[in-house]
């Protein structure tokens, strides 16, 4: 209990996640009041907004070892029913939330809205408002797929602060110990952008890097040194903030965030963990020495080691597992983090000089993209991808998953992380390889990567007349690419009846004020049955 003159607080809004045909998540934190190590909290879920028809209903404890997080699995509601909850403590109440269980049976349609890559520092989240308004209206969502970069762990040094500097993060310095995850969660949580969002959808959500650090991989992370203690330790961290502070059904002990949820015969969603799970370390060019032939060997036979997985073992046969056979829904959906199609780098014309130079001509200088760029070209033939930290940089394991993906008859990828849109045929290298040109057959599975919520894409390192040629060279480039944007933030809507799937990209006309407008760009379409992407 706490005291009559600090009474607990709901500052961190509500959220639901990961429903069940007969079943939700739903989340809240208390603000306890003086040094309270325990609120009870009371919990309940109706038909309706008003609370006139109360379908299930209990209470909960608030404790400060899970920092006075609420999480309820609620049970026993009804299959593709919308709901609404609250939460109430010590005589305050919470906002109400709004949320949806799985349908069963046929429903006539499957839409997600698709988000990622929310810097705090770097702008306002009037992405996620945007998506909290859609449901004003007939074009309303099942779910908010969360693919990663939820936050990121970066302090007062970290990219971004500059641009708006009264969104300082907290604390100011990198996240790494519990309390500074928490923080860090908490933070962004008060957000009303965020929160309207929350409070308006159910969010299947998944961790990136930037939850724990960046570039993580299964022993490690580009962003973590021996200084910063153990990684194991900072891992850890991060996990168990990540699981009080979202609305997730936790595994059982020893299993892993990556999961699958069906939408009666229409949509089987899988998630997918390529960060925490098993991935294998990155490769940097840094560790060779490309002007030594011998060095250059043992790169190209570390890139193509089939042992080097982006899953791990463990996630790899469960997928397999899950995904072979006759399937019992019409759309195979892949929600996961990394670009799965091949970004080759173009070579495009220095406009001072008129003479060919590398994608880094036109680039401001960034060491990691320079260095990716320049060791193409020292490589000639090999046909490398732009990011090691890809799928570009794993490619035996993208031709397993290629293989799995082709013997569905409708698979559709949707990924995070690039801060750019993108629709890409799935094309495999070796079909690439021979000169595919679209319209051939080839594509294996579609994917949309959606833009950042506020996190800086590859225009922020392109001079503005620029962005355009660059984006024309990149595509030329790449013919699996059907689109691409390089200029805004934004989010993507994809949506699936039992004849069609469709990814449509939607943006925001600025992160720097309030009172943003969507702005709609282009739906691309695939039928049932056949694949490859049809343009607008």
């Amino acid at each position: 209990a706490c005291a009559d003159d600090d009474p607990p607080r709901f500052e961190h809004g509500v959220a639901s996640g990961d429903p069940l045909t007969d079943g939700v998540i739903i989340w809240t934190r208390v603000t306890p009041g003086d040094d309270a190590e325990r609120v009870g909290v009371a919990w309940r879920v109706a038909a309706d907004p008003g609370f006139g028809d109360v379908v299930a209903q209990g209470r909960a404890d608030a404790v400060a070892d899970a920092d006075f997080t609420v999480k309820v699995d609620v049970t026993g509601l009804s299959a593709g029913g919308t709901y609404f909850y609250d939460f109430s403590a010590g005589g305050a109440r919470s906002p109400v939330g709004r949320t949806k269980t799985l349908p069963t049976g046929s429903p006539a349609s499957v839409r997600f809205a698709v988000v990622s890559c929310s810097s705090y520092p770097t702008g306002l989240f009037n992405v996620y408002r945007q998506i909290a308004n859609r449901s004003d209206g007939d074009d309303d969502l099942d779910a908010v797929l969360h693919l990663g970069d939820y936050f990121y762990e970066y302090g007062l040094a970290g990219f971004g602060f500059e641009d708006l500097p009264d969104r300082i993060p907290e604390p100011p310095a990198e996240t790494i110990t519990l309390d500074d995850y928490r923080a860090r969660h908490a933070q962004y949580k008060r957000d009303p952008d965020l929160q309207a969002m929350h409070g308006t959808h159910p969010m299947i959500a998944v961790w990136d890097d930037h939850e724990s650090a960046n570039n993580a991989w299964l022993g490690g992370a580009e962003n973590h040194d021996d200084s910063e203690g153990a990684w194991d330790v900072r891992r850890d961290a991060a996990v168990q903030a990540y699981y009080e502070w979202m609305p997730i059904r936790e595994p059982a002990a020893g299993g892993s965030v990556f999961r699958q949820f069906q939408y009666g015969d229409l949509v089987t969603l899988t998630m997918l963990d390529t960060r925490l799970a098993g991935r294998s370390e990155q490769l940097d060019y840094a560790n060779y020495d490309l002007a030594d032939q011998t060095s250059v060997d043992a790169f190209v036979g570390d890139y193509l080691d089939p042992a080097r997985t982006m899953l791990g073992t463990a996630q790899e046969q469960w997928l397999e597992t899950r995904l072979a056979g006759p399937r019992n829904t019409v759309w195979d959906v892949i929600g996961q983090q990394v670009m799965v199609g091949q970004l080759y780098v173009p070579t495009i014309p220095n406009l001072d000089g008129l003479t060919d130079n590398p994608l880094v001509g036109p680039l401001t200088a960034i060491a990691e993209l320079g260095s990716t760029l320049a060791e193409e070209n020292r490589i000639p033939g090999l046909g490398l991808g732009f990011g090691l930290d890809a799928w570009d940089g794993y490619v035996p394991a993208r031709d397993r998953l290629f293989d799995l993906l082709a013997a569905l008859p409708n698979a559709v990828v949707v990924t995070g992380d690039f801060h750019n849109a993108f629709a890409i045929d799935l094309v495999p290298d070796d079909v690439l390889a021979t000169g595919w040109t679209r319209g051939q057959t080839g594509p294996v599975a579609a994917e949309f990567i959606t833009s950042s919520v506020t996190s800086p894409g590859l225009e922020s390192q392109i001079e503005e007349d620029l962005i355009d040629l660059v984006q024309l060279a990149v595509q030329l480039k790449n013919p699996h690419i059907r689109y691409s944007d390089l200029r805004r933030r934004g989010y993507l809507v994809v949506e699936f009846t039992p004849t069609e799937a469709s990814g449509q990209f939607f943006f925001t006309n600025t992160i720097r004020v309030p009172a943003a407008q969507d702005v709609a760009g282009p739906r691309y379409r695939l039928i049932a049955g056949q694949k490859g992407l049809i343009a607008p």
